[in-house]
């Protein structure tokens, strides 16, 4: 149905976008608050106010080493950026 045909484009079109995002992806701490709130997150801490919890968070769980297969921190931070 039309439907099916336009959830496989809306899905290939995620996928092309994944493709050309992941190799093109900033390795490293890029300037500005980035470094503070990747410090904050690795250590649980509050960054400036406004404090950004949920980026905190985010980058708490993503510096656990259970996920150190899918690179560095830096690395998956920004990914998830």
């Amino acid at each position: 149905s039309m439907q099916l045909v336009t959830e496989a484009l809306c899905m290939l079109a995620g996928f092309v976008c994944l493709a050309v995002y992941v190799p093109t992806l900033y390795a490293s701490i890029p300037g500005g608050d980035s470094g503070e709130l990747a410090a904050e997150g690795c250590l649980l801490g509050v960054a400036h106010p406004p404090g950004y919890p949920l980026i905190v968070w985010l980058y708490w769980l993503l510096s656990r080493p259970a996920l150190a297969w899918a690179g560095p921190p830096a690395y998956r931070f920004n990914l998830a950026s």
